[in-house]
């Protein structure tokens, strides 16, 4: 058993945990390490307070051996930037708990307790950025805008407009990538960082992998006016040219299934333009993302 947990851990490792995969990756392998050594506290202090949540829940089952969680140093709870927690629903020696275990109902009680427990903390922790928000990047026309058209769709009832509109108004969804920082970023689409702040409500310079921040689209844009006929072929290679474009840099936790998902194509499509023969990426792969 040992030896399958210890196997099952690399595995983790590769796939989605960072493990050595983050700590002899980097340049810097001390600050590689301190990195992950951060990590691995936050993620036993969630792993910690969700389990608090579950115990919560389970206290309504029946009587507990534990009122409080405890530490274990088991690989499977080890995961530096994956929470985890090991819940033990009963004794098999005991009589009585070997005969509730069996139960179908006291089972559906259980996964219950424990989902309602997990649901409890992520609802009083919601995650800064929401789900929802595709890794593709799009131009939109900002709040204050009287339309709520995409800007390559507008059509002839504009006679013309300027980069400077479109750079005020229109945003884009930047996915940060390791090494990037707000300041790289923020220069990157000629804007500074207290206005990337402000625009995704964030209360520290600080970013993470993987988030999603609003940026100025308008860096992309011509500047020069032009009538409405040729603006919107203008408009409609350039969002040709770029959706033919469009490449996912495979991260940590990535599977084909979620990266399809996110970009709104099939899996088969993705695999046909990157000419795979299986559903598996590597970290680090470069994937094209057909236009759905």
């Amino acid at each position: 058993m040992a030896g399958w947990l210890e196997q099952h851990e690399k595995q983790s490792e590769l796939l989605g945990g960072a493990g050595d995969v983050l700590a002899n990756s980097g340049d810097d392998k001390y600050l590689s390490q301190a990195v992950l050594d951060l990590q691995f506290g936050h993620s036993q202090r969630v792993g910690y307070d969700v389990a608090v949540q579950v115990i919560r829940q389970m206290q309504s089952i029946g009587n507990l051996h534990k009122r409080r969680p405890e530490h274990a140093s088991l690989g499977v709870l080890r995961s530096p930037d994956i929470p985890s927690l090991l819940v033990e629903t009963g004794f098999i020696s005991n009589a009585g708990e070997e005969r509730l275990l069996g139960s179908a109902a006291y089972q559906e009680k259980i996964a219950q307790a424990i989902y309602k427990g997990v649901r409890s903390y992520f609802l009083s922790h919601p995650l800064q950025n929401g789900p929802k928000v595709e890794n593709r990047p799009q131009s939109f026309v900002s709040a204050g805008s009287s339309s709520k058209t995409p800007i390559a769709s507008r059509g002839a009832s504009e006679s013309s407009f300027s980069a400077s509109s479109v750079s005020s108004g229109a945003t884009q969804i930047h996915v940060v990538k390791r090494g990037e920082t707000l300041l790289g970023i923020a220069n990157r689409y000629g804007t500074t960082m207290t206005k990337l702040m402000q625009q995704n409500s964030l209360k520290k310079e600080g970013v993470w992998v993987g988030q999603k921040l609003k940026v100025p689209a308008g860096n992309r844009v011509a500047a020069t006016a032009v009538s409405p006929s040729s603006n919107k072929t203008a408009v409609s290679k350039t969002a040709s040219t770029k959706a033919k474009r469009v490449t996912h840099t495979v991260k940590r936790g990535d599977t084909l299934t979620k990266i399809a998902a996110s970009y709104g194509v099939s899996m088969s499509k993705i695999q046909q333009a990157n000419k795979m023969k299986s559903g598996e990426v590597q970290i680090g792969q470069t994937l094209v993302i057909p236009q759905a």
